[in-house]
């Protein structure tokens, strides 16, 4: 339909996530886009371009256990290779001299317009400038991910120290950090994150008792707003 009307389909993807379904092994896709795995056994004279974003593994794993906790796996160093098997396919594109473009989330946040006029050039389509807010009213396919209409570095999300031993001790993680260019967590722990993540720990067992107090509270009232009552 797009062709027929002379535009372009632009489809937002979150490959990634078929890699973490322990349910359906099947669907992992064998480059690096599942979108473009589909087109290209209907058409496979066409290379389908694809645009990868990569994050932090430390900023990314904090994020996943956040927002997509029913997902597998419950361990940093399965994350990490999970994390490098998408990658090797990113890579073998790569070396295959196919279509992909690959950008840190941190390079666009901290200058989204360079960003963007990279993708655009890529794509061999007219870059219009940048208008952030534009994102907030269409509806794209994968819909998701940062709510505020600003682009900005933002606060790294609370780590325990448990996290910082994994990933010390995580060939995995290691593995990950050098093939996308990024400095290690342990390797960066200033006094102050320490303290932080050390305080974390201990404050993160009182959390989720916390929690567990909190549920039936939130139930109970919940029944009494609705005038049902305690059965």
């Amino acid at each position: 339909m797009a062709a027929q009307s002379g535009q372009r389909l632009l489809v937002r993807e979150h490959t990634h996530n078929y890699f973490f379904n322990a349910d359906c092994p099947e669907v992992v896709p064998k480059g690096p886009s599942w979108v473009a795995d589909q087109f290209g056994s209907q058409v496979p004279s066409i290379d389908t371009p694809v645009v990868v974003t990569v994050r932090d593994p430390i900023d990314s794993w904090l994020g996943f256990r956040q927002n997509f906790n029913h997902l597998q796996p419950d361990r940093f160093e399965d994350y990490c290779a999970k994390y490098n098997q998408f990658f090797d396919r990113v890579e073998s594109w790569q070396k295959r001299g196919k279509p992909i473009h690959v950008f840190k989330y941190e390079d666009c946040v901290v200058d989204a317009e360079s960003a963007m006029r990279g993708v655009a050039q890529f794509l061999n389509v007219e870059f219009a400038g940048l208008d952030v807010s534009a994102a907030f009213k269409t509806v794209s396919s994968g819909n998701s991910g940062r709510q505020s209409a600003s682009l900005a570095i933002r606060k790294r999300r609370p780590f325990t120290m448990s996290l910082v031993k994994a990933a010390r001790d995580s060939f995995e993680y290691s593995s990950l950090c050098t093939r996308l260019g990024y400095e290690p967590l342990h390797s960066n722990m200033t006094f102050s994150n320490r303290v932080s993540a050390s305080f974390y720990s201990m404050l993160l067992p009182i959390r989720k008792i916390g929690n567990m107090v909190e549920a039936p509270g939130r139930w109970i009232y919940k029944q009494i707003r609705s005038g049902r009552g305690i059965q």
